[in-house]
C-alpha cells in the first residue's frame, strides 16, 4: 500500500505493508522506499513503512536539503517506539530521527562513519550538475550492465523511480558528505546494533561500532547488491539484531 503524509508542498510518500510492531525502513542515497521491496515479504511481525527522502520518490523536496531535515521531515509521521532500519545514508537519518522521538531500536547496515577530511573528498567527487550528463549512460550502468542476481524488470523499476528527483539527485549525497557522522552517531540513548557486509563500508562500520560503544554482526558471506543478492539472509540478520535489542 502506498500512502502520503502531511499538506500540499511538504508530502511525505511511503510504502506500507504487513502488521505488527512498527518497522521503518530508510533507503541509501539515491533511492526510494522501493529499495527495500525484496525484503519486506522476509520481515515478518511488522508493519512496515519504506520511505522517500523529501525530494525523492513521491516525497516532496524542502528547501535546504539536510540529514536533519530529512529526519525533520520524517519523524511527524514515525511511531512511537518505531524499530528504524537505516541501510548507508539511512543509518545517519536514523540516528536523528532517535533524536526527535523515542524509538524502540535502530539497526544500522553498513555504516558511513567518515572523517572530515573522508566526507570532503567525496563531496569534492560530485558534480555540480544536478541532471546525468547521458540518460544513456545511466540507463546503461543501472539496467544493461546491472549485477546478474537483478532482474531487467528490477532494474528498470529502480532506474525509473530515481529518474524521479530530476535534477535534485545529488541532494542526498550532499547531504550525507554535509553531516558529521562521528559526532552525529554518538550519544544516541536508544538501543543499536549495527550489521556490517562484505562492503567498502565494512571497516568504517567496524570502526563506527567499536567507538559508538555497540554490539556488532560481521556477516561478510552477504555481498552487494546485498538487498537482491541475499534478500532473505538479509531479512534474518535484521530480525535476529531486533531480537537480540527489544
Amino acid at each position: 500500500m502506498r500512502s502520503y503524509f502531511g499538506g500540499r508542498g511538504a508530502q511525505i510518500h511511503a510504502r506500507i505493508t504487513g502488521e505488527g510492531a512498527p518497522l521503518i525502513l530508510l533507503p541509501p542515497a539515491p533511492h526510494t522506499g522501493a529499495y527495500f521491496d525484496t525484503i519486506a515479504q522476509y520481515l515478518t511481525g511488522f508493519e512496515i513503512m519504506s520511505v522517500d527522502y523529501p525530494g525523492y520518490g513521491g516525497s516532496d523536496r524542502i528547501e535546504t536539503p539536510s540529514i536533519r531535515g530529512y529526519a525533520a521531515a520524517l519523524s511527524p509521521y514515525v511511531p512511537e517506539n518505531a524499530i528504524l532500519v537505516g541501510f548507508h545514508t539511512g543509518n545517519l537519518v536514523a540516528a536523528e530521527i532517535a533524536r526527535r522521538l523515542s524509538v524502540k531500536t535502530i539497526i544500522m547496515i553498513d555504516v558511513p562513519f567518515f572523517d572530515a577530511e573522508t566526507r570532503q573528498s567525496y563531496a569534492s567527487k560530485l558534480s555540480d550538475v544536478g541532471f546525468p550528463t547521458s540518460v544513456e549512460d545511466t540507463f546503461s550502468k543501472a539496467v544493461a550492465q546491472r549485477d546478474e542476481s537483478v532482474s531487467e524488470s528490477r532494474a528498470f523499476d529502480l532506474w525509473t523511480e530515481g529518474l524521479r528527483s530530476g535534477a535534485y539527485r545529488l541532494d542526498a549525497f550532499r547531504a550525507a558528505f554535509d553531516y558529521d557522522s562521528v559526532s552525529g552517531l554518538l550519544g544516541l540513548t536508544c538501543p543499536v546494533h549495527l550489521i556490517a557486509t562484505q562492503s567498502s563500508l565494512l571497516e568504517p562500520t567496524r570502526l563506527a561500532a567499536a567507538t559508538m560503544g555497540v554490539s556488532l554482526t560481521e556477516r561478510i558471506d552477504i555481498t552487494a547488491p546485498v538487498f537482491e543478492k541475499h534478500p532473505q539472509e538479509m531479512a534474518a540478520a535484521i530480525q535476529d539484531a531486533i531480537r537480540g535489542q527489544v
